[in-house]
């Protein structure tokens, strides 16, 4: 399937007090076909407690196992087939959502969450426990109209993803220290400040005060991408 025929999909809110933030229950339906390749501008965690099935993330295919948590960062291509009685959660969450709480320069140091090239965590029953009983009190915040559930939501979430983190450091140590790099997470940083007016390698490059090669080779060292499809997915 062609990149222009791929559809992007975005959070849908039901109105604009609504969080951009979902948690779904993966034996509902969705709102579109997750079966077919889609792409999306919003962070998506698929939380798999019953394995089965197959989940393919930028055509690279992965199965489905017990207690798998596959990451899906904005702008990768992915589709999920899952088995008959396979079951979880899907979390669906933006920056912007994160951002509020001052927690976005931290999400840039989660390699999941930036085009990982290792997108899944397999985890043992007492790791999956532990994310299970976060996943329960966002479930509950997110259900009701309760006094500072978003926030509630948010720390939660945040709670999450630091021991994602955590386990995932177990699994990828070098992976996680080359996400670390200060040269990638000040490119992310000044990506986020100043996308809206400048759209060039060379914008950022001079910033950092290096050389547009320069910053094209490291970025792409370091993610698989030049940093100028980071700009361009981050205009989208």
């Amino acid at each position: 399937m062609s990149q222009t025929t791929i559809p992007i999909h975005d959070v849908s809110r039901d109105d604009e007090s609504s969080i951009p933030f979902k948690l779904i229950p993966l034996e509902l339906k969705t709102e579109y076909d997750s079966s077919v390749p889609h792409r999306h501008n919003y962070y998506e965690i698929f939380v798999f407690e019953k394995e089965g099935g197959h989940h393919d993330i930028d055509f690279d295919r992965y199965s489905i196992e017990n207690y798998g948590i596959h990451y899906v960062s904005p702008g990768q291509v992915h589709n999920v087939e899952r088995g008959l009685g396979t079951f979880g959660w899907v979390i669906l969450f933006s920056r912007d959502f994160v951002e509020i709480g001052g927690g976005s320069g931290k999400l840039f140091e989660l390699p999941f969450l930036n085009n990982s090239p290792n997108p899944v965590l397999n985890l043992n029953a007492t790791e999956y426990d532990e994310l299970r009983g976060l996943i329960e009190t966002m479930t509950v915040e997110s259900q009701g109209e309760f006094q500072h559930a978003g926030e509630i939501i948010r720390s939660t979430l945040m709670v999450f993803l630091m021991k994602c983190h955590r386990f995932y450091c177990e699994r990828f140590p070098q992976d996680d220290q080359v996400y670390k790099s200060s040269t990638f997470k000040e490119f992310r940083k000044l990506l986020e400040q100043h996308f809206a007016s400048k759209h060039k390698v060379k914008d950022y490059a001079e910033l950092l005060n290096t050389t547009e090669k320069t910053l094209n080779e490291s970025i792409k060292k370091m993610t698989g991408r030049t940093a100028s499809e980071l700009i361009f997915d981050r205009l989208i």
